[in-house]
């Protein structure tokens, strides 16, 4: 799920600034090597870091634990640009698991942008209520 500013009218459009949501439930079921919801951070967090090496730039400017609820994990904030084209992003992304669940919260916008969306990023982080 995501919500935008924008007004994304066709399938397949992107936004560029906006918040996406994901729960994948049951992960052990998938990746076999899943054992607590420690290694389903890890694991997304590798999976995330992996695909941004084939990005133009990849900053990470910070990275810190985070608990909503029942959910654990991180958040990191990085400055990117998929390809040399692209609009320069700056974004929080929120991964976090609990009980085999895994919900990642993505919130981006254009690096020009971000003194004027983080606090209400932020705002928005500690809003959510996961379950």
């Amino acid at each position: 799920m995501f919500v935008s500013i924008e007004d994304i009218k066709k399938k397949g459009s992107s936004y560029t600034t906006g918040v996406s949501i994901t729960k994948i439930r049951s992960m052990s079921k998938t990746f076999t090597q899943v054992k607590s919801d420690l290694d389903i951070v890890k694991l997304w967090y590798g999976a995330v870091k992996l695909a941004s090496q084939k990005h133009y730039l990849n900053e990470e400017v910070n990275f810190e634990k985070l608990t909503l609820g029942k959910y654990k994990g991180v958040i990191v904030e990085t400055i990117l640009q998929p390809t040399e084209h692209m609009t320069l992003r700056h974004m929080y992304q929120a991964i976090l698991a609990h009980n085999d669940d895994l919900y990642t919260l993505t919130m981006e916008c254009p690096a020009q942008d971000w003194n004027k969306y983080q606090p209400l990023f932020e705002a928005a982080i500690v809003s959510v209520e996961l379950n």
